[in-house]
């Protein structure tokens, strides 16, 4: 959504056409309506940028050290090892639309025009973010394929749970820790915890392959410390299968 929001040479805020009571409450229903499409901003880690500081954001992840596997020597100090790290830059990039609607039709016409409104412009908003944020994924240079093809044209058979097998044994060996915490529904960036686990966001189109898999746990019958989340079709093993368009 396109903010709307107007700067006067006052330095009094604006609203166009529509009081603040309203553009408060228009900015809650859109939030309200997207979230439930929000699928991988749950597994994300996400970070508020200050106002007036820069486009560009960096992410910091330390490496691990080395192993200190030579036996100590009284008196005699160790060598000791130095921090490294890695950086991830992110760009920031604005998305947005707008619907124009005049005060006639606000007026006259016989549907809620203006909730109606509200209902798609979040709906645009998550799909618009979803998609982006899938593209980025996709693009990902370390790749599992069914059929151990090169490329995604040419894959030929479907999930299995060998494939599933080997690529949950891939992370273990880059010692990669399963989620524990996920980004609440809030706008506070907080976060609220998850039963550990690989998770594996899919199309819905894979949702019978996935049923079909040996020893499948659906959603339904999770304990209530698994805490299914919005969108989750089950698991298989140490992996959570959540769908999406």
């Amino acid at each position: 959504m396109a903010n709307n929001t107007a700067y006067a040479p006052t330095s009094v805020n604006t609203y166009g056409d529509i009081s603040p009571r309203t553009a408060a409450y228009a900015a809650s229903e859109l939030l309200k309506r997207g979230d439930p499409l929000l699928v991988f901003e749950r597994y994300g880690q996400a970070k508020p940028l200050p106002k007036n500081s820069t486009q560009t954001m960096k992410f910091r992840r330390y490496k691990a050290l080395p192993l200190a596997t030579t036996p100590l020597t009284e008196g005699v100090t160790p060598t000791g090892s130095s921090l490294t790290y890695e950086d991830v830059t992110a760009v920031l990039k604005q998305y947005g639309d707008f619907v124009a609607i005049t005060d006639v039709i606000e007026d006259t016409h016989e549907d809620p025009i203006l909730r109606e409104t509200m209902s798609l412009c979040g709906e645009q908003a998550a799909q618009t973010l979803e998609t982006v944020r899938y593209g980025v994924l996709n693009a990902g240079t370390n790749v599992f394929r069914a059929g151990g093809v090169n490329a995604r044209n040419l894959v030929a058979t479907g999930l299995t749970i060998g494939l599933q097998r080997k690529i949950v044994n891939s992370l273990q060996r880059q010692l990669a820790g399963r989620i524990t915490n996920i980004v609440t529904a809030s706008p506070n960036f907080a976060t609220e915890p998850i039963a550990p686990a690989y998770i594996a966001v899919c199309h819905v189109d894979l949702e019978t392959s996935i049923r079909q898999l040996p020893g499948f746990v659906p959603v339904e019958k999770y304990s209530d410390a698994m805490k299914a989340q919005p969108g989750e079709i089950g698991k298989v093993e140490s992996v959570r299968y959540i769908g999406t368009t």
